[in-house]
């Protein structure tokens, strides 16, 4: 394994580490997964407020509350990818193995 790929992985790992670091703080305290949940239902309640001709509103609302989560969804991207590069520079390509 060259050293930049080597350093690419290292990043990774620590990346993914400090997003997992973050989903345990947002787990362990219940103010920001509260928060989400908040603005969630008021989008929720906005929407279901909504008149059928209202599609554009129902879009925009719809779009909002997606992105709440994007931060979230993120953090589980990135702690995936870290634990992928953890394994790849423990166990590189094409050194040991089977074959």
């Amino acid at each position: 394994m060259d050293q930049d790929r080597k350093k690419q992985l290292e990043n990774m790992t620590a990346r993914g580490l400090e997003a997992q670091h973050f989903v345990q703080f947002v787990e362990r305290e219940g103010y920001f997964k509260g928060l989400i949940s908040e603005i969630d239902s008021e989008y929720v309640t906005a929407i279901l407020g909504l008149a059928p001709k209202d599609t554009e509103t129902f879009t925009f609302l719809q779009t909002k509350r997606m992105a709440l989560f994007e931060p979230i969804n993120r953090a589980f991207a990135d702690i995936q990818a870290g634990q992928k590069a953890a394994e790849d520079l423990e166990h590189p390509m094409g050194e040991g193995g089977i074959l």
